[in-house]
């Protein structure tokens, strides 16, 4: 006869068992499907299609963007503060010139907040990096 603490830690390896097998096969599903789990910005569970060889899906901003040149090289939120920046990211929607989030001052993400402006690149040269902030990865 079984005592009632080994009838318990069984009842609780069994389900334990059961959670982590269902975990299984719903995360074999999902790559089967090509799903990708991921949270949006209020935390909420967002479920987006794959690209090819499980690539993130391409970011549609950036065939919205119209041409424009950059601002002078110079944060001017920083400038009025008197503080130094690390980087400077340009606006591709309005060309608007600001300190990347590395800096204290973090203008460019301030400048997408106010005017939803997605996309930003370097001002560096020689460089093809951008951000997109909608979808908070390289584009």
């Amino acid at each position: 006869m079984m005592s009632l603490a080994a009838i318990a830690r069984f009842r609780l390896f069994a389900d334990r068992l059961d959670w982590w097998m269902n975990r299984r096969r719903s995360l074999r599903r999902c790559h089967r499907e090509g799903v990708v789990m991921a949270l949006d910005a209020q935390g909420a569970n967002a479920t987006d299609r794959a690209g090819l060889n499980g690539q993130a899906p391409r970011c549609d901003h950036i065939d919205q963007l119209p041409t424009v040149e950059p601002g002078p090289p110079e944060c001017k939120g920083c400038l009025e503060l008197g503080r130094a920046w690390a980087r400077l990211l340009v606006c591709l929607t309005c060309g608007w010139v600001a300190c990347s989030d590395d800096a204290r001052g973090g203008h460019s993400r301030a400048h997408y907040e106010e005017t939803d402006h997605p996309v930003v690149a370097t001002l560096a040269s020689r460089s093809n990096w951008r951000w997109c902030y909608v979808h908070r990865r390289t584009v």
